[in-house]
């Protein structure tokens, strides 16, 4: 009996003080996403600090796991989490801590997958349309030759890298090619396109992206096959909201370098 008596005390003090989390998850970047939370009680003593857990394995973090701590002390407070995988699955459960104690809201999950928060198509380039858009490469010889149109695309036809040299072939790229254009966003979202990158015996190479000048990070691939024999579909990082120059450029010696319809998400 006594024992019993203990236990449901134990339990019944970590419920002193409570906190929930107040608004939806907001993505702040191409790897990063911000919480808000609530104090709702205190139980009636001061709290130390609060924050949140987070954790990709265990379904109900503690903090043992994952830990941002708001140092402000403030009830209502916001959390900012970096550093994070797409299409991974994170678990992430406020807390509040004072001398009774450690209190835990309830669970949230996150799908951290661009897709999953709505993004809609907005538009999209195939390889005619794209036609007339600035699409060049800086390597040997003839720096700045436009990217031509190919058989053999995902879709029908594609664009193909310029031949950089006297000797290769065209599409045989040296150094590194890039496709730009502008492109108004309503509001923050992402592009998707198909790329291959053909060179017997190597994977498809990663597009890196440019925003307005500044690299912003490298395509995360999302379908088809690594294998350069094939057809590979990747995602840009976050484009924010606004007049936007893009840049898609690869970098390799003797690939043959192709993209294929590039859609546009907002969300």
């Amino acid at each position: 009996m006594f024992l019993m008596i203990m236990l449901l005390f134990s339990c019944l003090k970590q419920h002193y003080a409570s906190i929930e989390i107040v608004d939806d998850v907001k993505i702040t970047g191409d790897s990063s996403f911000t919480i808000r939370a609530k104090v709702t009680n205190d139980g009636g003593s001061k709290i130390d600090y609060n924050g949140v857990c987070l954790s990709s394995v265990d379904s109900i973090p503690t903090i043992y796991d994952i830990l941002i701590i708001d140092s402000s002390r403030n009830l209502n407070f916001l959390v900012e989490f970096t550093g994070l995988e797409l299409s991974k699955k994170y678990y992430a459960r406020p807390f509040v801590v004072n001398k009774k104690g450690i209190s835990y809201g309830e669970v949230k999950s996150i799908e951290y997958d661009l897709s999953s928060n709505g993004g809609e198509v907005k538009g999209n380039y195939n390889c005619e349309s794209l036609n007339g858009i600035t699409s060049f490469y800086s390597g040997m010889n003839a720096n700045g030759a436009s990217w031509g149109v190919s058989g053999n695309g995902y879709s029908g036809s594609c664009w193909v890298a310029p031949e950089p040299n006297n000797y290769g072939e065209l599409g045989t790229a040296i150094g590194k090619h890039y496709v730009q254009f502008n492109r108004d966003f309503e509001k923050q979202g992402y592009i998707e396109f198909w790329v291959n990158t053909y060179k017997a015996g190597y994977f498809n190479l990663i597009p890196r992206i440019k925003l307005n000048g500044v690299e912003i990070g490298s395509a995360t691939m999302i379908g088809g096959q690594q294998s350069s024999s094939y057809w590979m579909k990747v995602r840009s990082p976050i484009i924010q909201a606004g007049n936007n120059t893009i840049i898609i450029w690869l970098s390799g010696d003797y690939y043959v370098l192709k993209i294929d319809e590039i859609e546009f998400f907002e969300y």
